[in-house]
C-alpha cells in the first residue's frame, strides 16, 4: 500500500522559531500506520521526534485537529533535505537531537514509486519586481501569515512612544511621528540574526504558498520572493513587509486592534 508523506508549515510568531512539522506516515502489513512526527525550527533545530500506531480516521483526525493549518505533500527526497538542514542546525545550536529521531530518521530513507507532484516556482520579472515589493504587505493579510509579528518583549523599548501616539491619535501610517517610530523599530529589531533568518524563511513561505494555491494566487509567491531578496540587499527600514510587520506587533503588544 501507498506511503503518506506530509509536511506542514507551522504559522508561528516570528520569534526566530520558524517552526516545521514533518508527518511521515507508512501503512504496516496489518493495515494501520506508523505515523512518526518531527518538530523542528530554523534556529533551535530537531526539538522533538515521536511516533505512534494510527489507523486512516485516527490520521485524519489529527490532521483536522491542527484547524487551519495547511498540510502540504511533498516526496521522500524533499523531506530528507528538510531534516538534514534541520539536524545541521541542532548541531550548530549545541543541542541533543531527540534520543528517537535516529531511529525514525531511518524512515525517510528509500525511493518512492510515485512521488507528490511539485508546482515550482515562479520566476520574478525584473520590470515587475518593485511593484511587488511595493504590495508584498500584503501577505500580512493570509491566514498563512498571520502570526508573522515579533514578540512583545522584542518591541518593548518602542511601547511607550507607541502608546502616546495612540492617544493623540497619530499611530496610522503616513503620519511623520509614527512613520519616525517605525523607522527606528525597524532598524533595531531587525538584526543581523533576522536578517539571516527572514529571507529563507520567506522562500520557504513561497513554495508552501506556490503548492497550496498553485496557479490561482501565483502573486503570493511573488511577494514572498522579492521580500526576500531586498532584505539581503539591504533594503530593512523602508522594507513594506517589515513595517507593516512591526505596526502590527506595535499594535499586538498593546493589545490595540489595528485594522
Amino acid at each position: 500500500r501507498r506511503q503518506r508523506q506530509m509536511c506542514i508549515r507551522d504559522r508561528s510568531t516570528l520569534d526566530g522559531s520558524g517552526t516545521q512539522v514533518l508527518l511521515l506516515g507508512r501503512y504496516l502489513p496489518q493495515g494501520e500506520i506508523r505515523l512518526v512526527d518531527i518538530l523542528f525550527n530554523d534556529h533551535q533545530g530537531i526539538k522533538d521526534c515521536f511516533s505512534a500506531i494510527v489507523n486512516d480516521e485516527i490520521l485524519d483526525e489529527i490532521i483536522e485537529g491542527f484547524e487551519s493549518i495547511e498540510f502540504v505533500d511533498i516526496s521522500l527526497e524533499r523531506a530528507r533535505e528538510r531534516v538534514t538542514c534541520a539536524y545541521q542546525v541542532t548541531l550548530e545550536a549545541r543541542r541533543r537531537p531527540p534520543p528517537l529521531l535516529p531511529i525514525w530518521r531511518g524512515w525517510l530513507e528509500g525511493r518512492e514509486e510515485e512521488p507528490p507532484e511539485e508546482v515550482p516556482l515562479p520566476a520574478v520579472d525584473p520590470a515587475t519586481r518593485a511593484q511587488l515589493l511595493a504590495d508584498c504587505a500584503e501577505l500580512l493579510t493570509l491566514e498563512e501569515f498571520e502570526y508573522w509579528f515579533f514578540n512583545p518583549d522584542e518591541v518593548q523599548a518602542f511601547l511607550p512612544a507607541y502608546r502616546k501616539l495612540l492617544r493623540r491619535r497619530k499611530a496610522e501610517a503616513g503620519d511623520p511621528d509614527f512613520e519616525a517610530l517605525l523607522d527606528k523599530a525597524v532598524e533595531t529589531v531587525v538584526d543581523e540574526r533576522y536578517r539571516r533568518l527572514l529571507p529563507a524563511r520567506l522562500r520557504d513561505q513561497a513554495w508552501f504558498l506556490r503548492q497550496l494555491y498553485e496557479d490561482d494566487e501565483v502573486e503570493l509567491s511573488l511577494w514572498a520572493l522579492v521580500a526576500a531578496d531586498a532584505i539581503e540587499e539591504g533594503i530593512i527600514v523602508k522594507h513594506p513587509l517589515l513595517r507593516e510587520m512591526m505596526a502590527y506587533s506595535l499594535a499586538n503588544a498593546t493589545g490595540h486592534e489595528r485594522g
